[in-house]
């Protein structure tokens, strides 16, 4: 079965702003009607418009009777009296339904606010009387001087708990739900905190709706940790993705694409895989996308990006005309009156309308799997696919064109322009804007500017880059190899090799140290000094974690498997780079620190930034591992100019990854070294990754691996 969530797009009202209602309530003490036409009718006037830009959902709320700004409930089967009345809503959702918009309603069930009726009888009861069940009560008093203490949601005292687990309570919001869908015919809530929600009661709550109707959507505000503890088929359908809105806005600020790349491939491949959060990227509690972002031109690829990804998008009203307010300036600023009289389209209204349009109507937008395709640093790729069709998203924030090779094949054409491009062929895409590219049988355009293509193009730099693999016959599996005893074939500073006979290699981790020449332990050092109980498996416990992580987001590598207890790890066999075997390494730098201070320490002091700088270094004890370059090693024949790009690359890709998964652990990576080979002709990463090969602070105290190991495995 197929239900009307699965492609919404949605359109979000605070309607206490949008209808410039005044802060407090006026007409608790003397109900009545507001003067000349109710407010909430101007929304009326605003569907064409809604429904032009593409969005066939609108959530809106909160709308019932409340003391000031909406979550202070104080009625819940009364419309605001600031708004208008249940007639006039009722009229309002008519015209939505009749427009094809769906209607979802702001349901604030963890608290309400002092003016409701059960409240204001406890008050009168001293904290007695026939409502005392359900309230979090107990002797002592109130900051409202009420004789008796209760419970405020989050320290908020003008927001009352409701005991969740009173049968009572949860009869009434239920039963309000039930009129709601009667009176008004709504099609979801939004369930305000949703993280507070006693869990028992959501499931109740889930399966009440469930019960008005198949495709009711539930929608539970979230911020941190297991989305899944709310998300699933016994409570709410959706969730909001607060961990991806920090990551949206925050890639382009910083220019780090690996940063929302990260939690795409951890929400979208593992954690919430084919599960459809709602992403944002503004709303009624945080400041305004146009505010936040540092560079006006990243708004239209932001917005590229937010309608692409896994999820269901919304835009939160006015952001879609460049509204600005900053939380610092109170939530007033944040939900302002609106009126379409104030404002134009622009670039960005026309290009969120085509997005809108397409995200509902191209099935790999709203039900497609997700795969990552190019990342940089400035510029980021990746595919939708579903029912033999596939859309790639291409973001470029950086402030020169870049060449996207997407290794596809076929036309495919613009979403925002309508230009088709031949994805066989380099894709360029200019400096701060965005392409979503969708099939189509029109033929390409080759007079248009941007479809030239140099005779050698820079290709683009891939998180996992194209290799040629040579056309070497694989050897023939057999099915069931003979198991021969463990050959040693190498001594290491910190691990002996062993061939297991079956195709693969065993690591066997030892509990050695490099040191300096002052016989300091040293990540960068050539020589083992020193012997540390429990080293070995601390090593391979960091590897293990980080190599999973690694695979986890495309990147090649050679591991299998590993066991803790008998600090072993299991890799697929590398030929690597260099005479004798003895390979090269790849530095990345993200801080100047160690040989870098050594060998050029008249030109950067200790902790300088290096931005990623990476260096190739030769693994020669004897020689210090000396830097060498692109060209002596192509000279040399070590590598050839292409498996330098691509080393290059999968060194900046990985580093990066690291660094962000250290810095979610507040840690910072100075340096880190890597090493490179050859499996089945295709350039990945080998050896460990340890904490003997790099160098990570905190609060700038340099970490030891037992202390690296234990913040980030725990």
């Amino acid at each position: 079965m197929s239900y009307w969530f699965e492609n919404a797009v949605i359109y979000h009202i605070y309607p206490l702003g949008y209808c410039g209602c005044p802060k407090d309530n006026p007409y608790l003490e003397k109900p009545g009607k507001p003067a000349g036409e109710s407010p909430i009718l101007k929304v009326l006037e605003h569907i064409p418009t809604i429904k032009k830009l593409g969005f066939n959902a609108l959530y809106i709320g909160p709308v019932f009777e409340s003391t000031r700004h909406g979550y202070d409930t104080a009625d819940f089967l009364k419309i605001d009296s600031r708004l208008g009345t249940n007639a006039d809503f009722a009229r309002v959702c008519k015209e939505l339904h009749k427009n094809g918009i769906r209607v979802i309603l702001d349901a604030v069930f963890n608290h309400v606010g002092r003016d409701f009726f059960a409240f204001k009888d406890l008050r009168q009861n001293r904290g007695g009387g026939k409502y005392a069940g359900w309230f979090h009560t107990r002797g002592g008093n109130s900051n409202y001087n009420d004789g008796f203490f209760y419970e405020g949601w989050e320290g908020h005292y003008e927001l009352v708990k409701l005991n969740l687990q009173n049968p009572e309570v949860k009869n009434h919001l239920k039963e309000a739900v039930t009129t709601w869908y009667k009176e008004y015919g709504i099609d979801g809530l939004r369930l305000d905190v949703a993280y507070s929600l006693d869990l028992g009661f959501l499931r109740e709550l889930r399966s009440h709706c469930k019960s008005l109707e198949p495709d009711f959507w539930l929608m539970g505000e979230t911020l941190h940790g297991d989305y899944n503890v709310w998300m699933n088929p016994e409570m709410c359908d959706s969730v909001t993705n607060y961990q991806c809105y920090k990551g949206l806005y925050s890639s382009f600020n910083d220019l780090n694409m690996f940063e929302i790349a990260h939690s795409f491939n951890d929400h979208f491949m593992n954690k919430y895989r084919g599960k459809k959060l709602y992403c944002f990227v503004d709303n009624h509690d945080v400041g305004r996308i146009a505010s936040v972002l540092k560079n006006p031109a990243h708004l239209l690829p932001l917005y590229a990006l937010m309608f692409t990804m896994p999820g269901i998008p919304g835009v939160y009203y006015g952001s879609e005309y460049g509204f600005k307010a900053a939380k610092s300036q109170g939530d007033d600023a944040l939900r302002p009156e609106f009126s379409l009289k104030t404002v134009k389209d622009t670039e960005l209204t026309r290009a969120i309308a085509k997005l809108a349009h397409a995200h509902a109507g191209l099935k790999p937008l709203w039900d497609g799997d997700y795969r990552q395709v190019v990342l940089n640093n400035q510029y980021f790729a990746f595919a939708r696919s579903a029912g033999g069709e596939t859309v790639y998203t291409l973001i470029n924030a950086s402030a020169a064109p870049v060449g996207f090779n997407l290794g596809g094949a076929g036309n495919y054409a613009d979403v925002l322009t309508g230009e088709v491009f031949n994805i066989s062929r380099e894709v360029k895409v200019a400096a701060c804007s965005a392409m979503i590219l969708a099939v189509t049988d029109a033929p390409v355009k080759v007079s248009a500017p941007i479809q030239k293509v140099a005779k050698t193009p820079e290709p683009a730099k891939v998180s996992a880059p194209v290799q040629e693999v040579p056309k070497t016959p694989a050897p023939a599996k057999v099915s069931e190899p003979a198991k021969t005893a463990p050959v040693l074939i190498a001594r290491g500073k910190t691990k002996d090799v062993f061939d297991l006979g079956d195709g693969t290699f065993l690591f066997k981790f030892k509990d050695n140290a490099t040191v300096n020449d002052d016989g300091q332990f040293d990540p960068g050092g050539n020589t083992v000094g020193l012997t540390i109980g429990g080293l070995g498996e601390a090593n391979l416990k960091l590897t293990k974690h980080l190599f999973e992580k690694i695979n986890a987001a495309g990147y090649p590598t050679h591991f299998v498997s590993a066991n803790l207890e008998k600090a072993e790890m299991t890799v697929r066999p590398a030929v690597v780079f260099g005479k004798d075997g003895k390979g090269l390494e790849a530095v990345c730098r993200f801080r100047a620190t160690g040989s870098f201070i050594r060998r050029y320490g008249q030109y950067a002091k200790e902790g300088d930034a290096l931005n990623g700088l990476v260096e190739i270094t030769l693994k020669d004890d004897q020689r210090g591992d000396p830097p060498i370059t692109q060209d002596t090693l192509v000279t040399l024949g070590i590598l050839t100019n292409d498996e330098y790009r691509i080393l290059s690359e999968l060194t900046k890709g990985i580093s990066h990854l690291l660094k962000f998964i250290f810095a979610e652990k507040g840690l910072d990576l100075y340096d880190l070294k890597l090493e490179f080979g050859k499996v089945d002709g295709k350039i990945v990463l080998i050896d460990e990754i340890a904490g003997g090969s790099m160098r990570v602070y905190r609060d700038g105290k340099g970490l030891t691996p037992f202390e690296l190991t234990e913040i980030i495995t725990r």
